[in-house]
């Protein structure tokens, strides 16, 4: 695995990310509106070298709850959510633990992004592995002593491997960036199949990515198109794109084939290779679409 990043760069979400976690995303019932979205300060960022005195004690809290004997906690990187690496002090197995953020998900959209995670596994798709608590839960719950914030913790198998974007940036052969991508390819296609023949439970439900959720008025991700760094002229330029991809989505049927659960994220740093063998992480971003 690469070195742990101690950075709290934004940027650093998809390093963690492509390291760390393949399940859900966060936490409470409420969440940031659209426009706080688009102009958000990160203030996870702001955080910056406090990180371990405000956040560890959490983690530790968390482990208790799951099926292991930690030997150590490492704070791999701080973004929009806090993960650790954990060993096993018994058979030294390696997991990951991450404090989701406690705004972008409820419990029940957690619940859910685990629900596929766990059916993408049973049909033989490489992604890590959850582990659920002593009882038999998806999460556990924790506060932030320092914040008083709730957040849940959620643990999985730490998959061995190097991120995609890493490979790709230090090769000059492109027959194996090709290979990787024809790989990535195979590998969207088999999650696609997938979801097309899965049944999802009744109790799931996940955000929708189609023509409202992506540039309708109160889109997931937020009105981009608003963002105060915008000048009047790019604006108009996003908002005649808006229009254009929302008049585009809106001819799309939602069949079996063209609609479904999606990743949403798969860029080469949600993607670890190890040999052969590509392993798809972070979840986060996974909905319908």
């Amino acid at each position: 695995m690469p070195a742990p990043s101690r950075t709290s760069s934004r940027s650093v979400r998809r390093w963690c990310s492509a390291n760390a976690m393949p399940t859900i995303s966060s936490a409470l019932s409420t969440r940031r509106s659209p426009s706080s979205m688009a102009d958000e300060a990160t203030d996870e960022e702001a955080v910056g070298g406090t990180t371990a005195s405000i956040f560890t004690p959490a983690a530790v809290e968390a482990l208790k709850a799951f099926p292991i004997e930690p030997d150590g906690l490492e704070l791999v990187s701080l973004s929009e959510n806090v993960t650790y690496r954990v060993v096993d002090r018994h058979d030294g197995v390696v997991y990951v633990l991450r404090l989701h953020r406690p705004w972008y998900h409820t419990i029940d959209e957690l619940i859910s992004e685990r629900a596929w995670v766990h059916a993408l596994s049973d049909a033989g798709i490489a992604v890590q592995a959850p582990v659920r608590t002593r009882d038999r839960q998806e999460y556990a719950a924790v506060t932030i002593p320092a914040t008083r914030e709730r957040r849940f913790a959620g643990l999985a198998r730490w998959s061995s491997g190097r991120v995609l974007a890493e490979v790709l940036r230090e090769t000059t052969d492109s027959a194996i960036a090709q290979r990787h991508f024809a790989e990535l390819g195979a590998l969207t296609a088999s999650l696609h199949d997938q979801a097309a023949a899965w049944r999802p439970p009744a109790s799931f439900t996940r955000h929708v990515l189609d023509k409202d959720g992506l540039m309708g008025d109160a889109p997931h991700w937020g009105p981009f198109w608003d963002h105060r760094g915008l000048s009047a002229a790019e604006r108009r330029l996003m908002l005649d794109m808006r229009q254009r991809l929302h008049a585009t989505l809106a001819r799309l049927d939602r069949s079996a084939a063209t609609y479904g659960m999606i990743h949403a994220d798969m860029h080469p740093g949600n993607v670890l290779v190890d040999g052969e063998r590509l392993t798809i992480i972070d979840f986060d971003d996974a909905g319908w679409g």
